[in-house]
């Protein structure tokens, strides 16, 4: 090599050039990768450095170091100004010679490179004899293609791991560029089951490598793996090298070893990292009760049992795994349902199943449904990457309000005055038992009394409100409210010593968890008995007659007494009746009455829960009227005459003495032939018929027509006594008549039998059918035809007792006019008939024929 000026030879680009036959003919090389299919440009400057002389050379491309197995590019030959000449046949591809600056050849040409690809030595050889000579300078080779390949063949990572800085597959180049150029390495992309939202770019990617000499130098490759929320586990897509080939291009192959294939293509696989939780609830009935559906009740008690299943959806295996829950903490792995490897790791698609179980509260019941959620965290194995999944679960809580009340009542012993029996001021205890019977908190319970009533009269007194004020009742659980009531007078009045006779009817309010109104009722009203007496009184015969004697039972009743209480028990005798000394016996010891006019009065010490049981004897006087006598009994208190309405009455009737007091009724009901009044020989009586007495007795005659009314009343002894009887026409057999009276009257005399008959007779029926052609038409007047006609009708009738029946056909549908013809005709008979005197009581029944119906009419 020498610097310009030696041997007064400027370079002809630069400061120095080189010489091959320096000391010794030689070749300059460089090694150089050829891949077939190059098109290689080049150019060099060459002189001779003997002047007067010319000096040759050979450029050309071989194997060997030496040349010797080389092929020629082109051959030269050049003189020391410049001037140079290109040998035959020594050119490859295209050749060109100039004379250049410095006196200079320059040489320069191209050709496409055919032979196998490889390492190839380009070198420029001498080919003139001597020790000097063969200047060379600014040789330069241009064209032979970059070699770019992919810096692997296959990666993975996560969604959203590599972004267009960091994607893990690189661009190896290998090669030249020249100054001011730029090498565009394009890539392509190849979807598998990727898609423009896994990746970008979507389809093809350039990378620009600058200006340089690399021996496989990496430069990146700008794809992002996007991340997104949809689990797609293991997508692929491939990256392909483009090979382009030419000036200005590349050849895809490997960087490393010349003319090898190289990673041309790689499959990057996106792995997707998740899992899934899934919890499921089971309710276990612990407390019972069931539901009005059929179904077990949910109570604070109850147990939720819980399984949380983790499944690795993902590709990758999951270590650091942990699952905690809202309500429970952290639930206990099962490792015989659980798929982890011996490191405690989740491999993809394993399973790992957590248990906890949870009792419900009473909170939880009252908020109507239990709501919690799991989460399941882990990382990947060798990485701090966190995988994240939830699942909630709500287990419905059916709210079952339901609340229920008992009622009780009584006479408050604390306020007694020392009697034990009320009086005004005193006051009434009522207590109510609200009970909670669902399943969820009862709030603002609070019990609604109007107040008691007494006997049915509503109380006039005070009523306090009930404490405790509006509470809350748990489940199952009780509370007592208690107000009090203030007598009055009036209440002790009507309520006192009855059974039962203190009524109330009270109701319970509430709210359940939701603000919805709850109510408890009583079925019926609450009743309760208020310190005092009833009397109860029997006679122990119900019947005498005057001069009798009737014994009588009276007993005396505590009711709810707290203690032995003097009461006065009074009996009140009715008018006619009298006590008999030494009867009267109090509970076995003989005790006599305070006697006062018809009052007979006791006054006896009285213990709680124990009757008294008083007997006399009263007679009755033989003025005292016939009837029934009511006796009646009652208590009295003693400091303020008050009488307890619970009285005891007992009823005798005075009955009289057959034979002396009596009326006595016999008669018969007869088939009077000869039609004369009378029952002569011969006529028999008619059996079954029916008599009835103006005071509702029913009798039925005999087979032989006769009945009688034993007493049949109590006529006064002096004047006696009217008594009617009437006989049933319809109970007489077809055709019969009655003739005489009905309903007859006799007058009844005590201790006397009275007599009454009643004449019958079968009658003769004597029918007439009439249409509307007997009468004039639309009017009420018969024709003139049948005027005359009636005439021969009265005289028929006249022969004997007869009942005449007229039928009227209405045959054109004129049922008013037909009615009003019928009523005109039976009142013309009538009038015909009664024109002459003495005749027999005619009887006239009537009927309308319309189509299929018939109307009787009365006679």
């Amino acid at each position: 090599m020498f610097k310009n000026g030696f041997g007064g030879v400027s370079a002809a680009d630069g400061v120095q050039w080189a010489e091959l036959n320096a000391y010794t003919p030689s070749r300059l090389y460089q090694t150089v990768c050829l891949l077939e299919g190059d098109r290689v440009k080049w150019f060099l400057h060459h002189k001779a450095r003997v002047t007067g002389q010319t000096e040759s050379m050979v450029f050309n491309i071989g194997i060997q170091p030496d040349g010797s197995d080389a092929v020629s590019v082109v051959q030269g030959t050049t003189d020391t100004s410049g001037a140079g000449s290109i040998a035959n046949n020594s050119c490859l591809g295209e050749c060109a010679v100039t004379t250049v600056i410095n006196e200079w050849a320059r040489y320069s040409g191209s050709f496409e490179w055919n032979n196998p690809s490889g390492e190839r030595t380009i070198g420029f050889q001498s080919l003139s004899p001597g020790a000097v000579g063969n200047y060379l300078d600014s040789i330069t080779i241009y064209g032979v293609s970059p070699i770019a390949e992919l810096s692997t063949d296959e990666a993975r990572g996560l969604e959203g791991e590599h972004s267009a800085t960091n994607f893990p597959i690189s661009i190896l180049v290998s090669g030249k560029i020249p100054v001011g150029e730029t090498l565009d390495v394009e890539v392509a992309i190849i979807h598998f089951d990727t898609d423009g939202a896994d990746i970008s770019p979507m389809d093809t990617v350039t990378i620009s490598i600058p200006p340089g000499d690399y021996a496989a130098e990496p430069f990146p490759i700008p794809i992002a793996v996007l991340a997104d929320d949809v689990r797609e586990n293991r997508e692929q897509f491939r990256i392909e090298l483009v090979d382009k080939p030419g000036e200005g291009g590349y050849r895809a192959g490997s960087t490393t070893s010349c003319g090898a294939q190289g990673i041309v293509a790689a499959t990057y696989t996106i792995l997707d990292a998740h899992a899934s939780i899934e919890k499921i609830g089971t309710f276990v009935d612990l407390v019972g009760g069931m539901a009005p559906d059929g179904s077990p009740i949910k109570n604070a008690g109850d147990r939720m049992d819980y399984e949380f299943i983790v499944t690795n959806t993902g590709d990758v295996t999951l270590t650091n795994l942990a699952v905690t829950d809202t309500i429970i903490g952290t639930p206990t792995l099962d490792p015989s349902r659980s798929g982890l490897d011996p490191d405690g790791n989740l491999p993809a698609g394993a399973v790992a199943v957590y248990v906890a179980s949870y009792t419900l509260t009473q909170a939880d019941v009252d908020s109507g449904q239990k709501e919690n959620v799991a989460t399941f965290t882990a990382n990947l194995v060798g990485r701090e990457d966190q995988v994240t999944a939830t699942s909630d679960h709500q287990e419905p809580l059916p709210h079952i309000p339901a609340i229920s009340m008992i009622k009780e009542g009584s006479f408050d012993p604390e306020t007694d005055d020392g009697d034990g029996l009320p009086d005004p001021g005193e006051r009434l205890r009522f207590d109510i038992t609200v009970t909670n019977d669902g399943n969820v908190t009862a709030f603002n319970v609070e019990p609604k009394d109007p107040g008691p009533t007494f006997d049915g009269q509503p109380g006039t007194g005070v009523m306090t409100p009930f404490s405790p004020g509006p509470s809350a009742i748990l489940p199952g659980e009780s509370l007592v409210f208690t107000a009090y009531y203030t007598l009055t007078t009036e209440d002790i009045a009507y309520g006192s010593g009855l059974e039962d006779a203190v009524k109330n009817q009270a109701s319970v309010s509430a709210t359940d968890p939701t603000g919805a109104p709850l109510e408890a009722n009583m079925p019926e009203p609450m009743a309760f008995t208020m310190p005092g007496f009833g009397v109860e009184k029997r006679a122990e015969i119900t019947q005498t007659q005057r001069g009798g004697k009737v014994p009588y039972t009276l007993i005396l009743k505590p009711m709810e007494l707290i203690q032995t209480t003097r009461i006065r028990l009074a009996d009140i005798i009715p008018a006619g009746f009298v006590y008999i000394p030494g009867t009267a016996v109090v509970d076995g010891q003989a005790l006599e009455p305070v006697i006062e006019g018809r009052r007979l009065t006791w006054e006896i010490d009285v213990d709680p829960e124990r009757n008294v049981e008083v007997q006399l004897i009263l007679g009755v006087s033989a003025s005292a009227p016939f009837g029934t006598f009511v006796n009646t009994a009652q208590a009295e208190r003693i400091d303020n005459d008050v009488v307890y309405r619970r009285k005891g009455y007992a009823e005798v009737e005075i009955i009289p003495e057959p034979v002396f007091d009596c009326g006595d009724i016999i008669g018969k009901v007869f088939n009077d032939e000869n039609r004369n009044g009378y029952q002569d020989k011969g006529e028999g009586g008619i059996a079954g018929a029916r008599v009835t007495s103006v005071d509702g007795i029913q009798i039925t005659t005999d087979s032989h027509g006769r009945f009688s009314v034993a007493c049949a009343d109590l006529p006064n002894s002096r004047i006696g006594k009217s008594y009617l009887m009437k006989l049933d026409p319809r109970s007489l057999p077809a055709g019969y008549r009655i003739l005489s009276e009905n309903p007859r009257v006799i007058r009844l005399t005590a201790g006397k039998m009275s007599e009454i008959s009643f004449a019958t007779s079968i009658a003769r029926v004597v029918r007439i059918d009439v249409t509307g052609v007997a009468f004039i038409a639309g009017s009420t007047s018969l024709s003139p035809v049948w005027q005359q006609s009636l005439t021969t009708l009265l005289e028929t009738l006249a022969t004997e007792p007869s009942v005449l029946r007229i039928a009227y056909r209405d045959t054109a549908g004129e049922k008013a006019l037909a009615n009003q013809r019928l009523r005109a005709l039976r009142s013309t008979l009538n009038e015909l008939w009664k024109a002459k005197p003495n005749r027999y009581r005619l009887e006239i029944e009537t009927s309308l024929i319309t189509g299929k119906t018939m109307e009787s009419r009365a006679r």
